[in-house]
């Protein structure tokens, strides 16, 4: 779930382990439940009683699993707590509480049985099942489908397909080979209607699993479903709409036309004018911000800038160890890659950046157009930055769209490098910004 988020669970497979546990140190993890069935929730607490919880963190992972290979995890925020997390798929699941960002065991949950409730619906067999993330869609979003197996599932070749309801088995829009790590597959939903997701075995078209059906509308005429009320300058004068960022908005990492603004172009039928930048820092943005936005007066601007701030800063607190080394050496490859230099980034401390970032919305919004502040969580760094994104909303009014990487950063299928997202993330990205970049133009204005 949680560079920027940069460097997540991902980056902590390489930091080095550095935790401890002192003989006086305590810590339980108890769970609500140890029988449940598939879609249903169970509570995880925790109790700690030690000098420091700084990156702590639970993972849910299957009985016997490798301790990187955790389903769903989350940092603890406090010395007592819970969490809630959605039984997805049967099998055997335990919780694990880690020390640090690392992998230093320090207390296990119960086991957790998880069975079907029914036998998968028409069409399918007994253990198998399909599940959507939700039943709606606009067109172009991203449908995140997780699938179950019994135990002792052949996993060979087999492959989920999207269809009308309705078609042949052969009449498939869309599919994918399934993911045995992460259980869930990803579809871009490109057209209107009613569709479902069938799970077939073996490379072949013997299904067994068919899921719920899906309902997918036209989004082309956008409207606001955010509060407006306390928005600064809203409704926003007559004018462009610019994004404003980084390599993130110019879009490294995405085909032509893939990139976060283009979607959003795309979906709502407007020109977004970018004017992203790769390797921007806040200064380099502070410096080109008159040329590149305020001299267009425009009506709405995207404000996407911290990353390269933050990337800067971590980096110069790599040592020489091997974990370290491994990671720079990762950094380095990707500077490499897009012709960057990590060391020519000014080193600019956190305090800065982000009051850079207000001055920017500030005189930004002195021209009269309304502001939308995307911000990221680098839990890996110091929780603290994604409340300092928010205080920054907060103190300018402005609309706000909280941690974008939740659930993108780390994951393979979803990044085109350590930094960059690829298409499918760019899609996300879109979704998370599109509600607030809807409620600027003039004809979903209230």
């Amino acid at each position: 779930m949680k560079v920027f988020t940069m460097l997540m669970i991902c980056v902590a497979t390489i930091l080095p382990t550095t935790a401890l546990l002192a003989q006086s140190n305590t810590y339980d993890l108890s769970i609500s439940d140890t029988e449940l069935f598939t879609g249903e929730t169970i509570t995880v607490t925790w109790d700690v009683n030690a000098d420091s919880i700084s990156r702590d963190w639970i993972g849910l992972y299957e009985t016997n699993a490798n301790d990187r290979a955790f389903i769903d995890w989350e940092y603890v925020t406090d010395d007592n707590g819970s969490f809630i997390f959605t039984m997805e798929k049967t099998g055997s699941y335990e919780f694990r509480y880690f020390l640090q960002n690392g992998y230093d065991l320090a207390a296990e949950s119960d086991v957790i049985v998880v069975t079907e409730e029914d036998d998968g619906g028409e069409g399918g067999e007994t253990g198998y099942s399909l599940i959507t993330d939700r039943a709606t869609y606009d067109r172009d979003d991203i449908a995140q489908v997780t699938w179950n197996t019994p135990p002792n599932t052949n996993f060979f070749l087999n492959w989920i397909g999207i269809y009308e309801l309705g078609t042949a088995d052969s009449e498939y829009l869309g599919y994918e080979y399934v993911d045995i790590l992460s259980r869930t597959e990803t579809f871009r939903l490109d057209r209107d209607g009613v569709f479902e997701f069938r799970f077939f075995t073996n490379n072949s078209f013997d299904r067994v699993a068919i899921s719920d059906p899906i309902t997918v509308s036209n989004n082309t005429t956008a409207s606001c479903q955010l509060n407006v009320e306390d928005i600064a300058n809203y409704p926003p004068p007559n004018g462009p709409i610019i994004a404003f960022g980084d390599s993130l908005t110019l879009g490294v990492g995405a085909s032509p036309g893939e990139d976060y603004v283009s979607e959003l172009e795309d979906r709502l039928g407007i020109t977004i004018i970018n004017r992203g930048v790769s390797g921007d820092s806040t200064v380099d943005a502070l410096e080109r911000l008159e040329e590149d936005v305020l001299s267009s007066n425009p009506s709405a601007v995207i404000v996407f800038l911290g990353g390269n701030d933050e990337i800067r800063r971590f980096y110069e607190k790599l040592s020489n160890n091997l974990a370290d080394r491994n990671l720079k050496d990762r950094l380095d490859a990707l500077a490499i890659e897009i012709d960057y230099d990590w060391m020519n980034v000014p080193l600019i401390p956190r305090d800065e950046t982000f009051d850079n970032i207000e001055t920017i919305i500030e005189r930004i919004q002195d021209t009269g157009a309304t502001t939308i502040l995307v911000g990221f969580e680098a839990a890996i760094f110091d929780t603290a930055i994604a409340a300092d994104y928010r205080r920054i909303a907060n103190n300018t009014n402005s609309f706000f769209v909280p941690d974008i990487y939740d659930g993108v950063f780390g994951r393979s299928r979803l990044m085109s490098d350590i930094v960059h997202p690829n298409d499918v993330g760019y899609d996300i990205f879109a979704d998370r910004i599109q509600p607030a970049v809807a409620c600027v133009l003039p004809d979903t204005q209230s």
